[in-house]
Parts: structure tokens; C-alpha cells; sequence
């Protein structure tokens, strides 16, 4: 049984760091994937209709962000996460596009200085990953650090970026 009819709109587009499938809800977008569609499959929750043009506004605005032409997403978002995750994602939104902090950082700037390892696993549990920007976290010594969608891939969005790490 369903725990929510809603339904979930869904589309996928091929992108310079490989295939994305985006989902919405009404009009918010509440996930991105790269190269994965288990979000489909392993949902019993939602109701998923595949419909382009209702995601269209998010497709745009990545395709231009993989130009370098876009700095700052303005497509509506809903996320769903416990408070601690929400506060985290909400100071991932606050890194200026083309720069990097620390995960320790991170947690100083999430009001728990210590707790940068629980900073760190809910930067992984990001659902909307280069709209909240998780790559944007690296480890104190420069280096790159973890990323749900592979290294490969955090690595080709700070290129994007400008921002030039110690691999």
C-alpha cells in the first residue's frame, strides 16, 4: 500500500558527467540521480509519471550551470529529511559557487563544530545534489573526499567550478 498517492514526476537527460533523472513533485524538485533509476524501482510511495515537460525548468538550469553559465539555482525545491539533515543541506546552499570548505567547516557552520562526521553523512544523504552543493565540501587537507554520485563525477563539477584541488 502506498504511504503517499502523490504523484512524482520524473525525466531523464544525458549531461556532460553522464545520465540524470530528475523528480518533482507538483512543481518542487525533491531528487537527483546520476546514472541511477533506483528511486523508480525500490519507491512503493509515490505514484512516478515520466513527463519532460514538467521537468524542463531544472533540465535548463542544469544544462547551463554544466556551461558555466548559471551560478545560482532558482527552481523551487522540497526536501524531506530530519531537522539536523535539513540544517546541514540549508548551509550547503550558503557556499558561494566556485569555492570549497572543509566538512569541518561544515559542522562549525551548522552550530555542531564536533559533529562533523554526522555533517558529513548527511551531505551524502543530499537528495539534490549541484543544486544543494555537496561537492563543495572537501576534506580539511584539500583533498577531495566522498561523493554519492562517484569521485569521478565531484571531480568534473569543481573543474565546472574553477575549483582546483589536490586529487
Amino acid at each position: 500500500m502506498r504511504k503517499d498517492n502523490s504523484v512524482i514526476y520524473f525525466s531523464s537527460f544525458n549531461s556532460p558527467i553522464g545520465t540524470i533523472t530528475v523528480y518533482k513533485k507538483n512543481t518542487k524538485l525533491i531528487r537527483i540521480d546520476f546514472n541511477d533509476t533506483s528511486f523508480l524501482t525500490n519507491s512503493d510511495d509515490y505514484n512516478f509519471l515520466e513527463n519532460k515537460k514538467n521537468c524542463l525548468d531544472i533540465e535548463h538550469e542544469l544544462t547551463r550551470y554544466f556551461k558555466g553559465k548559471l551560478k545560482k539555482f532558482t527552481t523551487s525545491i522540497e526536501l524531506e529529511g530530519t531537522a539536523f539533515q535539513k540544517n546541514v543541506w540549508k548551509n550547503l546552499q550558503k557556499i558561494p559557487y566556485g569555492s570549497a570548505i572543509s566538512y569541518k567547516q561544515l559542522a562549525k557552520n551548522c552550530g555542531s563544530e564536533k559533529a562533523f562526521r554526522a555533517c558529513a553523512n548527511a551531505n551524502g544523504k543530499n537528495p539534490l545534489p549541484i543544486v544543494i552543493p555537496c561537492h563543495r565540501v572537501i576534506y580539511e587537507n584539500g583533498k577531495m573526499g566522498g561523493y554519492s554520485g562517484g569521485l569521478h563525477i565531484k571531480k568534473q563539477l569543481l573543474e565546472i567550478e574553477g575549483i582546483s584541488l589536490s586529487y
